[in-house]
């Protein structure tokens, strides 16, 4: 069927040269490579691209034709275009269709990809590392190495550090599948030392970086005669590695042995200064402990550089950090916590809602590519039940939890059927139904396929049809009423949905957040105990802390530690100074002063994007962006005679001239 499609929109070249053909988002992922290989061989342009409800979907564009139609040189092309899609087509129609079971199916595509990955798996190790998948030995090195890594990891966040000197000794990671090979790694690890601070900096800096260590180390990193001069390589390889930005590629440098590092650095340490050798030294960990008894000043680290500290009341004493001797760490859950249904707030569970779960072939979408292998499939039990418009009426008005199985807190302000919007007027008993246009229906049938379609595609969770919808406002956080009661606020939140399929509501929860419970009033002698201390919220004085004196008819008095006058306005004193530092020009007078066009210097100064042989190039300076009204501080901004320019910016602008004469011209 889908060859007879595209045959007959490739055969059509006159009627279909300016219209497209879309192939349905619900293809699968055998029917789409098809598509592909198709397109392929009958040199047919195809992209995939996402339709209003997010799916993607496969679309075919016959390449445009160039030049006059009566072109006799171009007909003879077209001609022999034609015959060859012909010939392609015709090699489709008689190829012999292999019908095979499932079964068979799945066992023939399983055999293949096995062979195929092990395949690309070996080009990996190939690449890598310069030995592929018969090489057991190297591999077992390579596993146990990573193997010790991931216990090192997790030593060191729930036991503390397990050795200093170790490190994975590779530039790259076995695959995933191949993991199993390093079980059984010797975890022995040796505690040693660690580095002191030049120790550490000699490890990791280049040799361009040389100025942040002492002098008496320079020679080490520069010198050829240095034992460790292979550590400072100039040149090396970088591999990118699937990644775009150099920042983000493998540098292939040699790693760093230990041994040679440290007997290197040991023959220089008679040439440092007392205070280079007090920098490399290590220090203590201080634990300071407020006293109201004390007030002292405290002496800067860094006199010069950091001021003294006054008044301060701490007392400072040595802290000498714990360690696990003789203690075994607990591993596991703690008795009494909650899980499921009755897990804390912010934390997810399906078990919020009645359903089960099964392995299956779903073609769950991750990364723009439905899933190819089994998923874990979520399916509501008896949605129906819970989907008629009649049960989502009686939620109007009340609070529910949305978001399944992410939950977040919601106030019900309308629901919603194919036909009706209904609502509850303050006051009333009754919901009132509102009738929905022909626009308004249509409207809502996508917003319902694209609810279940989401959650089918993007979650592997089987919702049902979605009957009636759930318009909420969310909570927002809590406000203080006049009389002093503490009520949940909602509303609507920018960029957050709004509209809910009615089965996926969860009515309650059984651990509510305790960070949002409703209070009564109390009075306010009991809300602001005399003696305690708050924070003023008033215009004045906003956001000053209030000791509480007394109460009086109602109110508090108090004491405000007030500023004296209103705080500085430093801002402008800081753009003022700025301005002065880098001074901006009107970009007419820029032009005049570069003899440039107007025009010209406001192309180069934007994003400029020319045609060079066939591939499209961005020419421009990229130092201002009208459309967006965006502009690159420092360089440029918008004033009130239009687009102004600092004297950073000119001084680009002119060496643009120099580096490209003819283009300017």
């Amino acid at each position: 069927e889908i060859l007879k499609t595209i045959k007959r929109y490739v055969l059509n070249r006159t009627e279909n040269v300016s219209s497209p053909l879309d192939l349905p988002p619900t293809l699968p992922a055998r029917d789409r490579s098809f598509v592909e290989q198709l397109a392929d061989e009958l040199k047919l342009p195809w992209s995939s691209i996402d339709n209003d409800d997010g799916d993607r979907f496969m679309r075919l564009q016959l390449p445009q034709t160039q030049g006059d139609d009566d072109d006799d040189e171009e007909d003879e092309e077209d001609e022999e275009a034609s015959m060859a899609v012909q010939r392609i087509i015709r090699k489709y129609e008689k190829a012999t269709v292999q019908e095979m079971t499932s079964e068979e199916s799945q066992k023939a595509a399983q055999e293949k990809y096995d062979e195929e990955f092990l395949a690309w798996k070996n080009k990996y190790y190939q690449t890598k590392f310069g030995w592929g998948l018969e090489n057991k030995e190297e591999m077992k090195k390579l596993a146990q190495n990573y193997v010790q890594g991931l216990q090192w990891v997790l030593f060191y966040y729930y036991r503390g550090i397990a050795s200093w000197p170790w490190f994975f000794q590779y530039h790259y990671a076995p695959m995933i599948s191949d993991v199993n090979a390093g079980l059984g790694a010797d975890m022995d690890f040796k505690l040693g030392q660690p580095f002191r601070p030049y120790d550490q900096l000699m490890g990791v800096l280049p040799d361009r970086s040389k100025k942040i260590v002492p002098t008496a180390y320079w020679d080490l990193m520069t010198s050829p005669d240095s034992p460790i001069y292979d550590f400072y390589p100039r040149d090396f390889d970088l591999d990118m590695n699937g990644k775009k930005m150099e920042w983000e590629a493998v540098v292939k440098i040699p790693f760093i042995d230990e041994k040679r590092l440290l007997s290197a650095l040991k023959t220089k340490e008679h040439l440092l200064s007392p205070d280079e050798k007090a920098r490399n030294d290590f220090g203590a960990c201080l634990k300071f402990t407020y006293s109201p008894d004390v007030n002292y000043v405290y002496p800067s680290s860094m006199p010069g550089v950091f001021p003294d500290l006054p008044n301060c009341r701490c007392i400072e004493n040595i802290f000498e950090l714990p360690v696990m001797d003789g203690l075994e760490p607990y591993a596991g859950l703690m008795t009494g916590v909650h899980l499921g249904d009755a897990a804390l707030a912010g934390f997810p569970s399906i078990k919020t809602l009645p359903n089960h779960g099964q392995l299956g072939f779903h073609g769950v979408c991750v990364f723009q590519q439905d899933s190819r292998n089994e998923s874990q499939v979520v399916t509501l039990l008896d949605p129906g039940s819970r989907a008629s418009v009649e049960l989502a009426k009686k939620k109007l008005g009340k609070r529910v939890h949305v978001g399944f199985p992410f939950l977040q807190e919601a106030l019900v302000i309308r629901v919603s059927d194919e036909l009706f919007d209904y609502i509850l007027p303050p006051g009333e008993e009754h919901p009132v139904s509102i009738p929905h246009t022909p626009q308004q229906i249509e409207q809502w049938k996508k917003k319902a396929v694209k609810i279940e379609n989401t959650y089918s595609k993007r979650l592997a969770t089987i919702i049902g049809e979605v009957e009636a919808l759930v318009h909420i406002q969310l909570l927002k956080g809590m406000i203080k009423t006049d009389d002093g009661a503490t009520i949940k606020e909602f509303a609507d939140m920018p960029g957050q949905e709004t509209d809910y399929a009615l089965q996926v509501i969860v009515d309650e929860v059984k651990n509510p957040d305790q960070r949002f419970i409703e209070r009564e009033a109390v009075s306010i002698e009991e809300d602001f105990p005399e003696g305690s201390r708050a924070f003023f919220l008033g215009d004045f004085n906003y956001g000053r802390p209030v000791h509480v004196g007394g109460h009086e008819d109602g109110k508090v008095n108090g004491l405000i530690a007030a500023v004296k006058g209103r705080e500085p306005e430093f801002g402008r004193e800081r753009v003022k100074a700025a301005e002065q530092l880098c001074p901006y020009m009107p970009s007419y007078a820029v032009a005049r002063s570069l003899r440039l066009n107007a025009l010209v210097l406001a192309k180069i100064t934007s994003s400029f994007t020319v045609d060079i042989e066939g591939t499209r190039a961005n020419l421009g300076l990229n130092l201002k962006f009208q459309a967006k009204q965006q502009k690159v501080l420092g360089y440029s901004r918008r004033g009130e005679s239009g687009w102004e320019f600092s004297q950073k910016a000119v001084e680009l602008i002119q060496q643009y001239m120099i580096n490209f004469p003819e283009f300017i011209a």
